[in-house]
């Protein structure tokens, strides 16, 4: 057990027992140290870390099962909304356990990029065969939709589903308070102590024309990146929509210049089309409102503004600035990257679309590795799963916390469509179950309002307006 493990696990088993609804805030935050393990081992020459984030998931996998015992039936009644989310979700899981036993035997030596093997940024080629990977890839997938179906049954409430909503913007603080450690004093942060993987790269040394990277919590600049820029459209899109408090100002602010300091080219990447798509979001949904004009060109204007200033301010981050936005595409990394994704994309077709099963090929982004490994079955219950999420999603009505979070979770899925391939990345799955029980909250809350049974897929455009978004 490693040091962190000592001192998590006794917090976390008292959680368990007598906070059980205290795990899941506790399980956000575990997503932003993806590094962090409480144990480290190896089966043979395969080396793993059980993480914090794992160990809570098991605990609340655990307590789901012992609070729900043999009533699996009442679990997702047909008069919940949850249950329009839960099933393309658990179509998703069957069709991915599936995938990861069977057909690594199905194409066995079909060449693949090896999900532990990279040679300066360019991908490792191996033949394809069963290994722990596609085990443990399996057995994360069914820890997060365990969590998920957990946070169905105890998030029924519009008080818990702010409360859980609040618990992203605290860990968003977490993240920028480690940033400004990073920048002011690097050799004060306890890299060591927090980065115990040792399964996963380590990225926290990394250095750009003498500037020192800065990771955040996580494990290299890049993810730390593309959570604070997944973080920034959702505070962007929370102030459009109507949070307008100094408050809020000021962490969007605080978010983008840790973005900055991150020099993550898929962070900026992320966050600028982020941004751009918000803005003639919300200038469609206020073009005849009176002055509704005013907080989106203060945006347009001062977010730019904020950039120039903060690069000014510090020439080794203006240089470090250029390396990785104009200068990106000279790189080993950017190339290594197109080959990836490119290669992840002939399995697709190699396989006839089947996919080489979840875990066993690994390319550079989110839809590579998605077609690769699960195919088409494994594409069209996800897309199905987050089209679900889309019509449950109560648009312009919706309450700027809501807002917050699904334009969070929309970042984030852009940041893995440029360049994050992990299907089962924490952060990911922890904005997955926050954005699902809010919605699952207020869908009920619309419904029962109405006087209305929910049916499945239904669109709350309309009747969004008959009860306050949660």
């Amino acid at each position: 057990m490693t040091l962190i493990g000592w001192l998590i696990v006794p917090i976390a088993i008292f959680v368990f027992l007598w906070r059980p609804f205290y795990l899941l805030p506790l399980m956000v935050f575990s997503s932003l140290f993806e590094l962090c393990t409480v144990f480290n081992g190896a089966i043979g020459q395969f080396v793993f870390g059980i993480s914090v984030f794992s160990f809570v998931q098991i605990l609340i996998a655990i307590r789901l099962f012992v609070d729900t015992g043999s009533q699996w039936k009442k679990l997702l009644p047909r008069s919940s909304s949850a249950r329009s989310i839960s099933i393309p979700l658990i179509g998703f899981l069957g069709w991915s356990i599936l995938s990861a036993f069977l057909i690594p035997r199905l194409f066995a030596g079909t060449m693949v990029v090896a999900p532990r093997g990279s040679t300066q940024g360019f991908p490792v080629l191996e033949p394809l065969q069963w290994s722990w990977s596609n085990l443990a890839q399996a057995g994360y997938l069914l820890l997060n939709i365990l969590v998920l179906l957990y946070s169905f049954r105890v998030v029924t409430t519009p008080r818990k589903s702010r409360k859980l909503a609040s618990t992203f913007q605290s860990a968003v603080l977490v993240v920028i308070v480690a940033v400004s450690i990073q920048c002011i004093s690097p050799s004060f942060y306890p890299y060591e102590f927090l980065n115990t993987n040792p399964a996963e790269y380590q990225g926290s040394d990394q250095e750009i024309y003498g500037y020192h990277r800065v990771t955040g919590t996580f494990g290299e600049p890049s993810s730390g990146g593309s959570f604070l820029a997944a973080a920034g459209i959702g505070f962007l899109a929370s102030y459009l929509a109507g949070r307008r408090g100094i408050l809020q100002i000021i962490g969007l602010i605080f978010v983008v210049v840790a973005l900055l300091y991150t020099t993550s080219s898929t962070g900026y990447a992320t966050f600028a089309i982020g941004a751009c798509c918000l803005l003639f979001y919300f200038r469609r949904s206020t073009s005849g409102a009176k002055h509704a004009w005013i907080p989106i060109a203060a945006a347009a204007l001062s977010l730019p503004l904020i950039v120039l200033v903060t690069l000014r301010l510090k020439p080794e981050l203006f240089q470090a600035f250029l390396s990785v936005t104009s200068g990106k595409t000279e790189t080993n990394s950017f190339l290594g990257r197109l080959i990836s994704d490119a290669y992840g994309l002939d399995i697709f077709k190699e396989t006839w679309g089947i996919g080489v099963g979840l875990g066993s090929s690994r390319s550079s982004s989110l839809i590579s590795t998605l077609l690769s490994c699960l195919g088409i079955v494994g594409a069209y219950f996800l897309v199905k799963t987050f089209n679900r999420m889309r019509k449950l999603f109560p648009g312009q009505s919706a309450s700027p916390s809501l807002q917050l979070t699904c334009w969070a979770l929309m970042g984030i899925l852009l940041a893995g469509a440029i360049g994050f391939p992990d299907i089962n990345r924490p952060p990911l799955w922890a904005l997955v179950i926050i954005v699902a029980s809010q919605l699952a909250v207020h869908a009920n809350v619309v419904s029962a309002a109405s006087g209305k049974q929910f049916k499945n897929g239904l669109s709350l455009e309309e009747s969004a307006r008959i009860a306050p978004a949660s």
